[in-house]
């Protein structure tokens, strides 16, 4: 084998193992969303491994991807089509339940040093598209509790 050959077949062979790797490792996560319980799962992980094991010993490359495909073509077939997702990762249920605020707002605050939660105001920024968002917004909730404080003497302005 000349150099330019080796390397050629080199690159495929860890091409082939990359994708491999990942069928199998995707195939087992897949394999944990079909079953319900770990006991059932740990069996049809060994089995899956068995699959991939028996196959350990071909070395023709065009064999091999062949072999690939058809994993690829049976995971594809075999997917569970509800997928458990962690819930904070993007498509789980709690991923961006608490949202950035809106663009169109931006806090102002009147003093530099101490701001007390009544003087805190949104003022509405105009938008690229000519629209701005009015909030009128009363923070009655943070007057009650600057006046409760400073009627037990905890906050003195």
């Amino acid at each position: 084998m000349s150099g330019a050959s080796t390397a050629a077949y080199l690159a495929r062979r860890a091409a082939q193992k990359e994708r491999v790797r990942i069928l199998y490792r995707r195939a087992l996560k897949d394999t944990l969303n079909w079953a319900v319980h770990r006991h059932l799962f740990y069996q049809d992980a060994s089995d899956l491994r068995e699959k991939f094991e028996a196959n350990k010993h071909v070395e023709d490359l065009d064999t091999i991807d062949k072999m690939i495909d058809a994993g690829e073509a049976t995971y594809n077939k075999w997917r569970h089509p509800d997928p458990y997702i962690v819930p904070w990762a993007p498509g789980g249920s709690k991923f961006t339940r608490n949202p950035v605020p809106p663009s169109g707002f931006q806090a102002v605050h009147t003093e530099a040093d101490s701001i007390p939660l009544s003087r805190l105001v949104y003022r509405p920024v105009p938008s690229p598209t000519g629209w701005s968002v009015l909030v009128s917004t009363t923070l009655d909730i943070c007057a009650r509790i600057d006046a409760g404080l400073k009627d037990r003497g905890v906050c003195n302005e």
